[in-house]
């Protein structure tokens, strides 16, 4: 997706709303937007991240009815909330929507230097022909980007990451992501099922 369709002035793609007063949350969910809350998890480990991160769940005015574990990850217990959560690097989001399923996915940088290998493996080789056809300089965040795409598809159809088929592929085509650079050392996705 060209990252510059359907953005706002302040760089983020419209109908989403990153989180500074938790307070807002019920009115922008109810608003038909997807929340996104950014935070730090610097020195710490992914266990601790995790616990952490249930925390600030708690913390959440729009899960106050709480939230469950599930096989996909911590979900809200009210009905018509939908929750995802990525981590990466020193960094976590999470978002919430109400309705429609969603998923984030979050990449730290700088991408591996065999992304090449897992591109060929979950992207499929059509489009790993494309990124390598890029300008070298591009080619990163050319896979940065569509691998957050990938990861966060499936987060939104509540499917694991799994190997490129034609199937998936079909699936995946049918819903629309938002990729894009919050700061300089991520990527982010966000789909909305």
């Amino acid at each position: 997706m060209d990252t510059a369709a359907g953005m706002s002035a302040t760089g983020q793609p419209a109908g989403l709303h990153w989180l500074s007063n938790a307070l807002a949350a019920p009115a922008q969910l109810m608003a038909g937007e997807t929340v996104l809350v950014w935070l730090s998890c610097a020195g710490l480990n992914r266990a601790l991240a995790s616990q952490w991160l249930r925390h600030q769940l708690d913390a959440l005015p729009c899960l106050a009815d709480g939230w469950r574990e599930s096989p996909h990850g911590p979900q809200p217990r009210h009905p018509d909330l939908r929750l995802s959560v990525s981590y990466a690097g020193q960094r976590a989001l999470i978002a919430v929507h109400a309705g429609q399923y969603v998923g984030v996915d979050l990449l730290a940088l700088p991408v591996a230097d065999d992304w090449p290998s897992v591109s060929r493996v979950f992207l499929g080789e059509a489009e790993t022909t494309r990124l390598l056809a890029l300008p070298a300089a591009q080619q990163a965040d050319g896979f940065a980007m569509a691998w957050v795409g990938l990861e966060a598809r499936g987060k939104a159809l509540q499917q694991g990451l799994e190997a490129y088929s034609a199937e998936r592929a079909a699936r995946h085509a049918a819903l629309p992501v938002c990729c894009w650079q919050p700061d300089p050392s991520h990527w982010l996705a966000v789909c909305r099922g």
